[in-house]
C-alpha cells in the first residue's frame, strides 16, 4: 500500500465500481457516457464532498470506468488483488500498458488479496470493495455469476452485507448495505440485452418490510456532505492525515456547540420574557408587545432547530471520538480493530453517517502510520488516555457542580417568588382585615400600602406565577443538558481510564500479568459504548422549551 497522492479537504464520497471484462469495444463509449452521467448527479448533489473512485482495475470495465473518472479529475483508489507485477500476468499486452498507465495516475493502491490463491485474493478484492464502498456502480448484465469474485458476487455483498473482511478480522454485526448503480453492460460473444446501457438504481431493503431504506441512506450521505461543509473553515489546507481529520472535527464541533449554547440561552430567555409578558399587565400596547415577544421567542427557536446546531456539534464530538480511538488502536498495535465495526451499530438510519465517515476515513488514511513504532505504550496512546482522563475528572466536577446550581437556582426562584407573593398577600390582609363567614377581623390601615392596593394586589399574584414559570424552566433546562446523569457517566469513565492507567502502569513497570494492548481494544471499546450512549441520550432530548 501506498500513500494518498491527493491529499481531500474532506471525507470523500466512496464509489466503487465492478464490471465484466469482456467488454465489446464499441459498447465502451456509451458505458463511459453513462458512467460520467452518474458521477456528475453524484457530484451535483453533494457539493461539499469529493468523489472517490475505487476499482480493481481489470481489464474491461474497471480500466474504463478509471480512466472515465480520471479525465474528469476524480481521484481514483485501486483495489488489488493482488502485487501489480503479478496481477499484469492477467493482462493481454495491450490491457497491460493501459494498466501501468492508469496506475501511475491513481492516488491510491491497496493490494487486498493476503491468499497465495489467485481466487482467493480476487475475492478478497471484491469484499474489499463491497466493504468500503458508500455506492457501488456495476456494469454488469444482469446475469447470475459463476462463482465469488465476480460482479455478480459484489453486487449481492452490497445489498445483502459483508462482514469487515480486512486482515481476516471476521467482524460478526448487522452491516451497512447501500445503493447499486447498475449499468446494464453487453458482453463480448453474447446476445446484447433490449436495455443496454440503461442505468438502474437498487436500493436494497434491509429488513423484509422495510419502505425506508432509500430515505435513510439518502439522509446519511446527505450528512456527510453537511458535515464536509462545515469543518471547511477549520481545514486551512488538506487534512493528510487522521490525527489532522481528528483536529478539524474537534475544532468544528467546538464552533457549532458555541452556536448551540448561544441559541439555546437566547430561546430560553425570550421564552421567559415572553411568558412573563403574558402574565404582567403592559397596558394599551400589551397584545402587540406580548404578541411581538411571542414571536422573536419561537423565531429563535426555530431558527436554531432549523440549522440543527445541537445535532450537529453532537455527531461531531461523536466522530471525534471514533477517529480518536482509531489512532489509538493503529498507535497500539492493533491495525485489525476498526472502529466503524463496533460503534452506534444499532443505528441503521440518519445516525449510519457516522459510521461511513469512519469507513471513509480507515480507508483514506490507512497506512499513514505504518513506520511509527506500534506499542500499546505508545506516546500518543499514553496521551489519549491521559487526556481523556483529565477530560472525566473535569467533566464529571463540571456537570455535578452545574446539577447543584440548577436545583439551588430552582429552589431560590420559588422561594423569592413565594416571599414576595406572600409579603404582598399578607399587607393587604393587615390593611384590609378578613372576613370569610363567621370569621371577621377589621385590620390596621397601612398608608402606603392602601394608597398603592393595585400595586400591592399585583404583587400578590404576579412574582408567585413568574418564579413558577422561571423554575419551570431551569427544570427544562437542566434536563435538557442532562447534567446529573451526565455528571455519573463521566465519573464512571474517569474510573474506566483511571483504572487502565494504573493497570497499564502495572504491566510495564512491575511485571503484572497481562495482555497491554488487549487492555487498549478493551478500553477503546468501552469508550465507544460510552459515548454512542451519550449521542443517544442527547439525541433523545431535542431542543425544546418545555420538556414532557
Amino acid at each position: 500500500m501506498v500513500a494518498m497522492k491527493t491529499a481531500f479537504d474532506a471525507l470523500p464520497l466512496v464509489i466503487g465500481v465492478v464490471g465484466h471484462r469482456d467488454v465489446p469495444r464499441d459498447a465502451e463509449g456509451p458505458l463511459r457516457r453513462q458512467f460520467a452521467s452518474a458521477l456528475a448527479k453524484l457530484q451535483q448533489e453533494h457539493r461539499f464532498t469529493p468523489l472517490l473512485v475505487m476499482t480493481a482495475l481489470a481489464a474491461g470495465a474497471d480500466m474504463l470506468a478509471a480512466e472515465e473518472a480520471l479525465d474528469r479529475g476524480i481521484a481514483v483508489m485501486a483495489c488489488l488483488p493482488v502485487a501489480p507485477e503479478r496481477y499484469q500476468e492477467d493482462f493481454s499486452p495491450p490491457d497491460r500498458v493501459r494498466f501501468t498507465r492508469i496506475l501511475e495516475r491513481c492516488s491510491k493502491v491497496a493490494v487486498a488479496g493476503k491468499s497465495e490463491n489467485i481466487e482467493d485474493a480476487y475475492v478478497a478484492a471484491t469484499s474489499y470493495i463491497a466493504y468500503y464502498c458508500q455506492i457501488l456502480i456495476a456494469f454488469w448484465d444482469g446475469k447470475p455469476g459463476q462463482g465469488p469474485g465476480g460482479t455478480s458476487h459484489a453486487v449481492a455483498m452490497r445489498t445483502m452485507g459483508v462482514s469487515n473482511v480486512q486482515r481476516s478480522a471476521i467482524v460478526p454485526y448487522v452491516p451497512d448495505i447501500g445503493p447499486v448503480y447498475h449499468i446494464v453492460t453487453p458482453r463480448e460473444g453474447q446476445p446484447q440485452p433490449g436495455d443496454a446501457f440503461a442505468l438502474r438504481e437498487i436500493h436494497p431493503r434491509r429488513f423484509s418490510s422495510d419502505r425506508r431504506g432509500e430515505r435513510d441512506f439518502r439522509a446519511a450521505v446527505a450528512r456527510l456532505d453537511t458535515y464536509n461543509r462545515d469543518i471547511k473553515p477549520a481545514a486551512e489546507s488538506r487534512i493528510e492525515s487522521l490525527t489532522g481529520l481528528m483536529k478539524t472535527t474537534d475544532q468544528t464541533a467546538n464552533r457549532l456547540q458555541r452556536e448551540s449554547v448561544r441559541f439555546m440561552r437566547f430561546v430560553y430567555t425570550f421564552g421567559f420574557i415572553a411568558g412573563a409578558a403574558q402574565i404582567v399587565e403592559l397596558g394599551p400596547a400589551g397584545v402587540a408587545i406580548k404578541a411581538g415577544l411571542l414571536f422573536v421567542a419561537f423565531a429563535f427557536f426555530a431558527f436554531a432547530r432549523k440549522n440543527d446546531y445541537e445535532n450537529r456539534y453532537q455527531d461531531y464530538r461523536a466522530l471525534a471520538e471514533g477517529l480518536r480511538v482509531q489512532k489509538a488502536w493503529r498507535c497500539a498495535g492493533l491495525r485489525d480493530r476498526v472502529v466503524d465495526a463496533s460503534y452506534l451499530r444499532m443505528q441503521q438510519s440518519e445516525l449510519q453517517w457516522i459510521r461511513l465517515a469512519l469507513r471513509a476515513a480507515s480507508l483514506v488514511y490507512a497506512g499513514e502510520d505504518t513506520e511509527t513504532e506500534q506499542s500499546p505504550h505508545h506516546p500518543e496512546c499514553l496521551e489519549w488516555i491521559r487526556g481523556q482522563w483529565r477530560y472525566y475528572y473535569t467533566a464529571a466536577r463540571r456537570e455535578a457542580k452545574r446539577d447543584r446550581l440548577s436545583k439551588r437556582g430552582m429552589i431560590a426562584a420559588t422561594t423569592l417568588g413565594i416571599a414576595l407573593s406572600g409579603a404582598a398577600g399578607a399587607a393587604l390582609m393587615v390593611t384590609g382585615g378578613v372576613h370569610a363567614g363567621p370569621v371577621s377581623w377589621h385590620g390596621t390601615p397601612i398608608p402606603w400600602v392602601a394608597s398603592h392596593n393595585e400595586l400591592v394586589t399585583y404583587l400578590a399574584t404576579v412574582p408567585m406565577a413568574l418564579a413558577g414559570l422561571m423554575a419551570l424552566l431551569m427544570r427544562s433546562f437542566s434536563e435538557h443538558e442532562a447534567y446529573g446523569e451526565n455528571a455519573r457517566r463521566y465519573q464512571r469513565m474517569f474510573v474506566v481510564f483511571d483504572f487502565t492507567l494504573r493497570r497499564l502502569h502495572k504491566i510495564r513497570n512491575r511485571g503484572y500479568a497481562g495482555d497491554a494492548a488487549a487492555v487498549i481494544g478493551e478500553l477503546g471499546h468501552e469508550a465507544l459504548t460510552e459515548h454512542a450512549d451519550w449521542l443517544i441520550l442527547h439525541r433523545e432530548r431535542p431542543l425544546s422549551v418545555i420538556h414532557g
